[in-house]
């Protein structure tokens, strides 16, 4: 007898060594261990002969763990389970393989099994709250969880896991306790105080969030999100010199951090300190001339402060750097438009479409340079394959309807196409507008003076929609109401001759 158990336990050590040798997975490393194997009092009750049997089978097992060949280890460990039934630790690796192999309910059933046998070990339960998760089934997770750290309040892999659950619920502030609460446990980890103050940052407990990221920094200086990260905090305080000198301590670190020069930028810009803003992305483009954004963002201050000379000239100075890109060539062909140089705004639009065909509002603003230059035929083209395609913006339909309108063709077409462009945008007071003149075309006054009505409902203050219900109430030769509505655009446009004309027309046909 003493023999027998002697072979047995010389068995058992040489099982264990194997099965540290072959098992390799995060499941029987870090969360799984064999601790769960079977306990010495079951074992010195069963069958000798039947612990010989099985462990074959669980060697293979194992080994085919270690191979990532999970099928066929599950293969392996039912087998065990044919010669002791009451193995935890079997259930425990079959949950975990059916849980890497995504088959959760059959996880679950594993899991059940190793509980009935071990309902307080924290293995099982870290194991079944996982598949919860899994199955979004997160009230049980957290509750599992939460079970695990009453039992042991200093697991970091449960707290970590509980946080980061309880953020996907939602629960911000449960979360930033239990992240408090690991950062005490571990005051130095870098990892842990930087979760924390990207939860307190986004909480916009600014004062908590910079104590946390001055530590963070004070474990890691160099760390170039964490850097970022107390420069926004800076920002969202108001301290903006503060700020600029965190961004500039990053350039500092990296002269190349484009992040960190547009970051100081837009403070600028916020403070309107102009000057200071193209200088900074002006440093920036002789490091890296390559870089298109910086060309763009000089652009668009440019173009906000009306400053149209230096605008285009930023434009073409990226083109002399091989800076050429589809918005870049736009934005030149936009200054062109508002310059009515409709011959270079047509060239400038076409380049970018070439470069990008992909782009509708290219195309649509090169129907508009199109036709602006005198080539209405070649505008409507564009806009008709565009249509063709199925490849449209809302601007697209709307003036492809107009330009019909315009020319007195197509105009049921025109309808069609004005309708599509509200179905894509129902509150633009311009389709409507563009509605009612295609219904006055095809002399439908009282529809379109519905839709022109809804127009200037909308805003009362644009001309052109007041020009055109005096427009239809000429046409009904209702002269009161033309004349109210002549007042109101008169007042916008004063130096509007065809309006003066139309009154002339209003006193000549009506008592007024």
């Amino acid at each position: 007898m003493l023999k027998s158990r002697y072979r047995f336990f010389l068995l058992l050590l040489i099982f264990n060594a194997i099965f540290f040798v072959v098992s390799e997975r995060v499941f029987s490393s870090d969360v799984l261990d064999n601790e769960y194997f079977i306990n010495k009092e079951r074992v010195l009750d069963s069958e000798v002969k039947a612990l010989s049997l099985s462990l074959s089978h669980y060697i293979m097992a194992g080994i085919y763990d270690s191979q990532n060949k999970i099928p066929l280890a599950i293969s392996e460990y039912e087998e065990v389970l044919k010669y002791n039934e009451n193995i935890a630790y079997i259930y425990v690796r079959l949950a975990s393989d059916f849980f890497l192999k995504g088959i959760n309910e059959q996880a679950e059933k594993m899991t059940l099994k190793a509980t009935s046998l071990e309902p307080e070990n924290v293995k099982v339960k870290f194991l079944t709250a996982m598949i919860a998760a899994a199955k979004n089934d997160y009230i049980k997770a957290e509750m599992l969880y939460k079970e695990i750290i009453v039992s042991e309040p200093e697991n970091l892999h449960a707290l970590s896991i509980l946080a980061d659950l309880l953020l996907v619920e939602g629960k911000i502030d449960e979360a930033l306790e239990i992240y408090e609460k690991m950062s005490g446990i571990l005051k130095n980890s870098f990892v842990i105080n930087f979760n924390l103050g990207v939860l307190y940052t986004k909480m916009e407990k600014w004062d908590r969030a910079e104590q946390i990221l001055e530590k963070v920094l004070m474990l890691d200086k160099n760390h170039i999100e964490a850097n970022f990260l107390l420069g926004f905090i800076y920002e969202s305080k108001g301290e903006l010199d503060k700020a600029v000198n965190q961004y500039n301590g990053i350039i500092e670190k990296d002269k190349f951090s484009r992040d960190a020069y547009y970051r100081i930028y837009d403070i600028f810009l916020r403070e309107k300190a102009f000057k200071k803003a193209e200088d900074t992305l002006r440093l920036f483009i002789q490091l890296v001339p390559s870089e298109e954004e910086a060309y763009v963002k000089l652009f668009s201050m440019y173009l906000v402060n009306d400053d149209y000379k230096n605008a285009e000239k930023i434009l073409k100075e990226a083109l002399n750097n091989n800076v050429e890109s589809a918005d870049i060539y736009s934005n030149l062909g936009y200054l062109a438009l508002l310059a009515s140089d409709y011959i270079s705004a047509v060239r400038y639009y076409k380049k970018s479409v070439e470069i990008n065909p992909e782009d509708l509002g290219n195309k649509f603003y090169l129907s508009v340079a199109l036709n602006k230059s005198g080539n209405k035929k070649d505008a409507i083209c564009v806009l008709e394959k565009s249509v063709s395609s199925g490849k449209v913006i809302a601007e697209i339909y709307n003036y492809l309807g107009f330009l019909y309108v315009e020319s007195g063709e197509n105009l049921e077409e025109a309808v069609y196409l004005i309708k599509e462009a509200l179905k894509l945008d129902p509150s633009n007071i311009f389709y409507m507008n563009s509605l009612g003149s295609a219904f006055d075309k095809k002399r439908d006054l009282d529809t379109a003076l519905n839709y022109f009505l809804i127009a200037n409902s909308a805003n009362t203050g644009d001309a052109e929609i007041l020009e055109n219900l005096v427009d239809i109430y000429i046409s009904k030769k209702d002269f009161w109401d033309t004349k109210e509505f002549w007042e109101k655009a008169y007042k916008l446009e004063p130096d509007n001759n065809a309006l003066s004309e139309k009154f002339k027309n209003i006193q000549e046909q009506g008592s007024l």
